[in-house]
């Protein structure tokens, strides 16, 4: 296992500036975009499309601002939530706004983008991140010291095994989630049934 400093391994980077591209009231959009919000991070590592919303741009914004697979981008205010986009990722039109920290891994060959998702959304690591950030209401990191953080990287074959026994993990949970979401709704529709006229 070996440190590196975050801007050895990616580049980093803030997201789209989105006040200076919006579209007047009453001026026509040379486009639209779905935007991301601050809800629109799921807890565990997911982008909830329910909470992006519609923005129209006055220009086409530059495709580094856009949504793409095997992107990294994270939260620069708390919970500092990271959200890794997996390979699969289709949709081109969703726009990271400037909350956030675009985080591109140099070489993925080397240093699974996931895995370093993974580093980041660790509890020692949040809890160096409510450390470093400044700002009296709103606590907010800088890129700087998201590029200085030591990133402890192990060789990928590690890297690989952690990344597959982590999706069994979550797909095992997400299972036993969606049991206990239709386990509550039978459990109101025998209420409905017998309990009330």
């Amino acid at each position: 296992m070996k440190k590196v400093q975050l801007n050895e391994i990616a580049e980093v980077y803030s997201g789209c500036p989105v006040k200076r591209k919006a579209a007047g009231k009453f001026e026509k959009a040379a486009e639209r975009y779905q935007l991301i919000t601050l809800k629109s991070f799921h807890e565990n590592g997911h982008i909830d499309p329910e909470y992006v919303t519609d923005f129209r741009s006055a220009e086409r914004v530059d495709s580094k601002f856009l949504v793409q697979s095997g992107m990294i981008i994270m939260r620069l205010t708390k919970p500092y939530t990271v959200v890794h986009i997996p390979t699969e990722w289709e949709d081109d039109n969703y726009l990271i706004p400037s909350q956030f920290a675009i985080l591109n891994i140099r070489h993925p060959e080397v240093v699974l983008p996931g895995f370093v998702a993974y580093y980041l959304n660790s509890a020692p690591v949040k809890q160096y991140f409510s450390k470093l950030s400044t700002g009296s209401a709103i606590s907010k990191l800088t890129l700087r010291q998201i590029k200085d953080i030591d990133v402890r990287v192990v060789e990928l074959s590690k890297q690989k095994k952690f990344m597959e026994l982590k999706n069994i993990v979550e797909r095992y949970i997400e299972t036993v989630r969606s049991i206990a979401r239709e386990n509550q709704q039978l459990l109101k529709a025998l209420y409905r049934q017998l309990i009330e006229p």
